[in-house]
Formats: structure tokens, C-alpha cells, sequence
């Protein structure tokens, strides 16, 4: 169930939520490649049904962990940096939009209905 797309820098950032893993789409020396990472879990670094992500400048992804209600931190190299920490907590979260020159956060809330806001 890939329903999430994100393009950014020359790489199309693929979210599939039926196995719980996000595939990165590019060019290399002019020949399609692709790269997968995630595993279903709700250990750090694992996902349950992923539903969004965002990419900012340096390569870092934020990923909607949606069963697991958080959102979680995947550097370039799609290694786990961490779980963000927000102020209002989260309720199966089902989508993401990063204002680049703003540097507001958008999260909808599939639970309780909600889109909330966050300043980073």
C-alpha cells in the first residue's frame, strides 16, 4: 500500500505502509536505483504503518510512525537518530507537511481529527 510520496533533491521518497518501509528512488551515473529501509516493530527504528514523511536540507527524514504514534528520525544514510519530542502528543498520525521557509510542522491526526502545528 504505497500511498505517500515525497520528491526532494533528485530522489523520490516512496511510503508504503503494508510493509511498514520507505523505498528512495534516484539516478546514478544516468541508471535507475532504488533503496529500501524500515522493518515492522515498534522498536526504535521500526515502524507500523508508516504514513508520511518529510526530508529537510541535510538529507534528514522525519517519518510518520502511525500505529505507533510518534515520529521518527532517519539520517541520509537511513540509519535511526531518534523520536521527536512534541508538546502535544500524538494520535495515530497520518500525514506530514514541512514548511521549508516557515519552519512550521503540519501533522494530522487520524484519531482525534486534529492537524496540529508545530514550530521547529
Amino acid at each position: 500500500a504505497c500511498r505517500f510520496l515525497t520528491y526532494h533533491k533528485e530522489k523520490l521518497y516512496v511510503v508504503d505502509m503494508g510493509l511498514d518501509c520507505v523505498y528512495v528512488l534516484f539516478l546514478k551515473d544516468g541508471e535507475e536505483q532504488a533503496e529500501v529501509f524500515g522493518s515492522t516493530g515498534s522498536e526504535a527504528g521500526q515502524l507500523r504503518d508508516p504514513a508520511g514523511l518529510v526530508v529537510d536540507n541535510t538529507g534528514t527524514m522525519m517519518v510518520v510512525d502511525s500505529k505507533n504514534h510518534r515520529l521518527q528520525l532517519f539520517d541520509s544514510k537511513y540509519a535511526f537518530c531518534g523520536i521527536v519530542k512534541v508538546d502535544q502528543p500524538l494520535a495515530r498520525p497520518s500525514g506530514i507537511f514541512l514548511d521549508y521557509q516557515r519552519g512550521d510542522l503540519f501533522v494530522s491526526n487520524y484519531t482525534d481529527q486534529s492537524v496540529v502545528s508545530y514550530k521547529i
